[in-house]
């Protein structure tokens, strides 16, 4: 099927940014030179650049070239989502980032689902809803217990920035789980979750953080220094 031009357009930009092509500073070629070496329309790359400027990207100079923003200092959160589709250029420190971000995040909202609704939560946590084996579906499946218990929390605004990571921590989560130790890890935070879930919140609070505690470790241990990593930059990282 054939790669929308916009797409294309938005694909071949971003590549030249992320990959260090286009640094911060640098000025866009001219509307129709940058058009014909797309090979798209004007129109079509004006609505691309409008798009990528909202998403902090670029800044659009009337009269002048566009030019390439410092994107972590300018972008919104809507740049984690676009980052996850170009996985080869995210910064390992940003996941370090990201799991500490989780362990302020869910645990409180942990809390609150099994104040509010704790049935919702245990409803996938029977046997026959376990994982297995597999690293993605594992991954898919301990996002879908976090994605569950912030709406049960009824923090609805705090899903809509988590659902920003889901690409990202899915990705990263099927690196995580392809040790057979940080799955086994995981089926006993999920065992020890139900009955605490409708009979002592605080627990499951606990228990939360300490899973999450847990995984920022072994990413840690996976990549050393990523802990106390410089600030990201637009490069690529080495793996």
């Amino acid at each position: 099927m054939p790669i929308r031009p916009s797409v294309h357009t938005e694909h071949n930009i971003l590549h030249r940014i992320l990959s260090g092509t286009w640094p911060e500073g640098t000025s866009l070629p001219p509307e129709r030179e940058l058009a014909e070496s797309l090979g798209v329309t004007r129109p079509t790359l004006r609505e691309t650049l409008k798009l990528l400027e909202r998403q902090g990207w670029i800044t659009i100079r009337h009269g002048r070239s566009s030019v390439v923003n410092d994107f972590w200092k300018s972008g919104g959160m809507g740049i984690l989502s676009t980052l996850a589709r170009y996985t080869e250029f995210i910064p390992l420190s940003l996941i370090t980032e990201l799991l500490e971000l989780r362990i302020e995040l869910l645990p409180p909202c942990a809390r609150l689902a099994a104040i509010h609704n704790p049935a919702s939560v245990a409803a996938l946590l029977t046997p026959d809803q376990m994982p297995g084996e597999d690293p993605r579906i594992f991954s898919e499946f301990d996002w879908h217990l976090q994605e569950t218990m912030i709406l049960a929390a009824g923090r609805r605004v705090s899903l809509l920035m988590y659902n920003d990571f889901k690409a990202l921590f899915i990705n990263g989560g099927t690196l995580y789980f392809q040790s057979s130790e940080t799955r086994e890890e995981s089926m006993e935070y999920y065992a020890a979750l139900p009955d605490l879930l409708f009979t002592d919140p605080d627990a499951v609070e606990k228990i939360a953080a300490d899973a999450m505690k847990k995984s920022l470790a072994y990413w840690q241990s996976l990549f050393p220094g990523t802990a106390d990593a410089e600030e990201p930059t637009t490069k690529a990282e080495e793996p």
